[in-house]
């Protein structure tokens, strides 16, 4: 790729880049409880098109990480991680199972 940034004023560039990663880390927040809601639709036997949900439960996970990345000082974004990360985790447990 040749596209490039050129400006002689790199500290407002940088906050201008940061100020947009922030603006877009929830989106990535709201596409991971998606494929929450995803994946345990096919754990539930509703969703046929895969009975194993861990590709929603993967894909969720990258979700997460690249809100983080984002956003990695924001503690909104840290906390509705944590929250989807909790879900996500959920997807890889069977009924009454139990991971430790």
């Amino acid at each position: 790729c040749n596209a490039r940034m050129r400006t002689s004023h790199l500290l407002e560039a940088s906050a201008y880049l940061t100020k947009q990663h922030a603006l877009r880390a929830p989106f990535y927040i709201k596409a991971a409880r998606k494929s929450f809601q995803k994946g345990l639709k096919q754990q539930q036997g509703i969703d046929k098109s895969n009975s194993d949900p861990y590709i929603k439960q993967h894909e969720g996970q990258l979700q997460v990480l690249g809100a983080l990345d984002l956003a990695p000082e924001d503690a909104e974004i840290w906390l509705e991680a944590a929250k989807v990360s909790l879900l996500l985790a959920s997807l890889g447990e069977s009924e009454g199972e139990a991971q430790h």
